[in-house]
This record gives C-alpha cells, sequence and structure tokens, in this order.
C-alpha cells in the first residue's frame, strides 16, 4: 500500500506513534545517563570513604602503636629471641592490607592496593597501571588526589588513587640502611625500599570497584542503556564483573 493511499488517520497514529518512539528513545537515554552519573558519584564517595577509613587505621599504626612498641620492645631487648620490629604490628602497608583483606570478605569488589616501584615485600610491587599513576603525581606534587574510570582487560573500574609520600617517621625503616631495624632487614632483606629521602613519593594507594558492580548497586541499574540491553534490566546482575587478581 502506497503511504498516498492511507487514510488521514492511519496517517496521524503512525505519525504519533514515530514521536512517541522516539521520546521513549531519548527519554530512556537521558534517564540512563542521569543514573549513571548518579551511581557514579555515589560509587566515588565509597571509595573516598574507604580510603580514609584505611589512612586513619595507617595513621593510628603509625602515631600511637609502633612507638608504643618501640617502648615494649625496648624493655625485652636483652632477650636472645629478642625482635626489634615486629611487621604485624609496626608496618602500616603490612596492617592496612591485612585490614583489608579482612574487609573483603563481607564486601570483595572493592580492591585495595599500596604499592611502590621499590617495595621491601615483593607482593607489593607496582604493576604498570600503578607505575602510572605514581608519575602522575611526581609530575605534579600540587596533585593529592586521581579519581576516574579505567579498563583493564576490557572491563572498566571506577578507581581512586593517592600518592604514598615518605614522611619523617618512615626514615627510621626506609632511611639510613644502617639504622634500619633488624627484623625487618631479616625478613626482607637488603635489595629494596632503603634510602629514601623525606618528601619522596615512593608509591601511591589505590582503591578500585569494577564500574558494572557499581551500578548494580544502585536500584539494580543495567551496565547498558534500558533499551539498548542484552537482557532485560533485571537481568544485569548476570553482567557483573569480578576484579581480576592483577588489580
Amino acid at each position: 500500500m502506497k503511504p498516498s493511499s492511507l487514510k488521514i488517520g492511519t496517517k496521524f497514529t503512525l505519525a504519533i506513534t514515530f514521536i512517541i518512539l522516539i521520546f521513549c528513545v531519548v527519554f530512556s537515554l537521558l534517564l540512563y545517563t542521569h543514573l549513571k552519573d548518579r551511581v557514579i558519584e555515589d560509587a566515588e564517595e565509597k571509595t573516598l570513604i574507604i580510603m580514609t577509613q584505611i589512612s586513619a587505621v595507617g595513621d593510628y599504626v603509625k602515631e600511637v602503636l609502633r612507638p608504643r612498641m618501640y617502648d615494649v620492645l625496648q624493655n625485652i631487648s636483652d632477650k636472645e629471641d629478642f625482635e626489634d620490629f615486629i611487621v604485624e604490628a609496626m608496618s602500616t602497608t603490612h596492617v592496612r592490607l591485612e585490614v583489608m583483606s579482612r574487609f573483603n570478605k563481607n564486601l570483595p569488589d572493592y580492591v585495595y592496593r599500596r604499592v611502590s616501584t621499590k617495595p621491601l615485600n615483593p607482593r607489593n610491587k607496582a604493576d604498570s597501571l600503578h607505575e602510572e599513576k605514581i608519575s602522575y603525581f611526581q609530575q605534579d606534587r600540587n596533585r593529592k588526589s586521581w579519581n576516574g574510570i579505567i579498563k583493564i582487560e576490557g572491563q572498566k573500574f571506577l578507581m581512586r588513587a593517592s600518592p604514598i609520600i615518605t614522611e619523617t617517621e618512615c626514615l627510621k625503616c626506609h632511611g639510613d640502611l644502617s639504622q634500619a631495624p633488624r627484623g625487618l632487614i631479616k625478613r626482607y632483606g637488603l635489595k629494596n625500599s632503603f634510602e629514601w629521602k623525606e618528601g619522596d613519593i615512593i608509591g601511591v594507594e589505590t582503591v578500585a570497584i569494577p564500574l558494572a558492580v557499581a551500578l548494580s548497586e544502585r536500584s539494580g541499574v543495567s551496565p547498558y542503556p534500558p533499551l539498548f540491553s542484552p537482557l532485560p534490566l533485571s537481568s544485569s546482575s548476570s553482567y557483573l564483573y569480578r576484579v581480576p587478581s592483577g588489580v
């Protein structure tokens, strides 16, 4: 049937239907964009809260627990099995990572890393992504944090990063090698993470969450715009990404 042969009523109905369809598509995209932006804002706030909390743990170790441990260890320095540095109680990095490993038992999708280009513990060696962030902060010392969306193996993550800056307290373990605690050297050797200078940016700490997980946590928002999703919105949980072990 040619368009010219259609009745006026039919033409009007088709026109209205087309207009409504266009409106639905535009409205759907605008709504999805708005919800996605809100989800990203919420996720950024969550990563900031986690970063702030774990920094508070490190500050407690640095300012309270470690000085107290030094006092206690001095009182038993005459014993044969004396250790002048107990990593489990005195290393801010070790304590932070152990706290976050327990945190991840309930919330496994949030990934915390505290890494350096020359760490004492090889497991805290920075990968190429984190080396890039270390360089980012080293290039401009006024930069205090970075947050944004990154892609790893085809998956998108929301990540927040902060620089690790050498403070005076750090130099007792990481400064002059001849002054480093014997227990620390015995555990990690002499290769890395010594001769730091106060004010050096020697690493970075990050909190990351898969973007799909962040989207799904907010009222079942799909990783895809609703009209273009490969499955109904309620099935979006099938598309949650898992954090690879290398992040």
